[in-house]
């Protein structure tokens, strides 16, 4: 099975992965170089678009609780990774395992469908989603580089690095008959482990023009996702073929267009002194579900709450048992729905030192995090011999830790000046003028 994210193969690591100018796209979703011109109007409770209370940045029209919030879940999906060896030995792994598949990922494709536009009117349009196509391309490129060779044993040094070089087994496979390993389109089909995300926004938004020409496209959008998934009508196996995981990337696209739908719709925030006390509660009063309760099989959680491709029916075989699963697609949807309202208004909506420039550049921390993980095993979080039964009593300490200063450290603006070629690739030197 698929759960929460794309990973498949070494190790329990699940899920992972948006407003900024579309000249600059700088967000996980990110680069979801963004449609400042309209995106960041009315979600704060601003009637005319202009700056309220200091939420919206004056020089590129940016809205402050996005980002923060990007920040907030651009660490949760660092935690969500490095924690992921420890869910089945540690409380707190497990708790956040739980927790995190009801707040995380969907308030992150709501974003992107936030900052994304229906309507294709200019070529800044057009060359901002050839922006995330390129970005997704050459971060695809360096994770499969990187993973599938040996690089004189470096990622067996590590725990965590064996589970990068293990996540790779798919593009591993295939050897010309020299023994070497062969290159070939089809790689960028199968996204690396938590470039996933990246893959399925090259979908959505290149649907999302045509969708919304119908006349109810979020409704629709939600049954046909149900349905699509629940009575598997794509029978193509994506884990040991090159096929694309399509029912993953329609499973999520109704999330999406609820932000897109949030962004045509005016929806404004709650102001309310206690916002932020019920938005908790909102997410509380889901969250604990997907803690309490584990459905069967290895990433059951995942297929359920995270919409994962799964080759085996959680319910059983034959149409009730895929009416069941139905009923869950219908169902999940909008437990996500509640979580994303109450996640956003947790949020602090004005400008933050440090996170709310980091949340601009997320994208740099969602691409390239892995790599911590191979410096915060060498302090010995995961056991000795990488057996998580015997890890250390202040290993969840040490992660969360090392996952709040890495994050800090691959948004700064430092780092973004290194990694800008892969995470705001220069495509206007290939476009034409518009």
């Amino acid at each position: 099975t698929r759960a929460g994210a794309a990973g498949r193969a070494a190790a329990a690591m699940l899920n992972s992965p948006d407003g900024r100018d579309e000249r600059l796209p700088s967000e996980v979703s990110a680069s979801d170089a963004e449609e400042s011109d309209d995106a960041s109007s009315d979600l704060d409770g601003n009637a005319d678009g202009d700056a309220v209370d200091g939420r919206k940045s004056a020089t590129n029209g940016r809205l402050y609780v996005l980002d923060n919030a990007k920040f907030v879940l651009i660490v949760c999906v660092v935690l969500t990774h490095f924690l992921a060896p420890l869910e089945g030995v540690k409380k707190l792994s497990r708790i956040f395992e739980g927790a995190r598949f009801a707040f995380m990922m969907p308030t992150f494709t709501f974003i992107s469908g936030f900052c994304s536009s229906p309507v294709m009117t200019e070529p800044r349009k057009y060359d901002a989603n050839i922006k995330v196509f390129v970005i997704y391309v050459l971060a695809q490129f360096f994770w499969v580089l990187a993973a599938r060779y040996e690089w004189w044993g470096v990622w067996d040094r590590t725990c965590f690095g064996k589970i990068i070089a293990g996540n790779a087994w798919f593009f591993k496979k295939d050897i010309d008959e020299s023994g070497n390993q062969s290159w070939r389109l089809e790689d960028w089909l199968m996204p690396y482990f938590h470039l996933w995300y990246l893959f399925c926004l090259i979908w959505w938004r290149a649907v999302l023009p045509y969708w919304w020409r119908l006349k109810y496209p979020l409704v629709t959008a939600w049954l046909f996702a149900a349905i699509f998934c629940a009575y598997d009508m794509y029978k193509a196996d994506p884990f040991n073929s090159w096929m694309v995981d399509l029912p993953y990337v329609v499973a999520w696209f109704p999330l999406f267009c609820l932000g897109v739908s949030a962004k045509q719709e005016k929806v404004r925030m709650w102001n309310h002194p206690y916002s932020a006390l019920v938005g908790l509660l909102a997410i509380c009063s889901i969250a604990w579900i997907p803690i309490v309760f584990k459905p069967k099989g290895t990433f059951g959680t995942g297929v359920v709450w995270a919409y994962g491709t799964s080759l085996v029916n959680q319910f059983g075989t034959g149409f009730w048992a895929n009416t069941l699963m139905l009923l869950c697609r219908l169902t999940v949807p909008v437990a996500h729905s509640v979580c994303i309202w109450g996640f956003l208004h947790i949020m602090p909506r004005g400008e933050l030192p440090i996170i709310t420039k980091g949340g601009e550049r997320c994208l740099a921390n969602y691409i390239f995090h892995p790599l911590g993980g191979t410096l915060i095993s060498l302090v010995g979080v995961y056991g000795n011999g990488c057996d998580a039964k015997l890890a250390p009593k202040w290993a969840e300490v040490a992660i969360i830790a090392f996952s709040i200063v890495s994050s800090v450290f691959w948004t700064s603006s430092l780092v973004w000046k290194v990694v800008w070629p892969v995470c705001d690739p220069p495509v206007h030197w290939l476009l034409r003028e518009a």
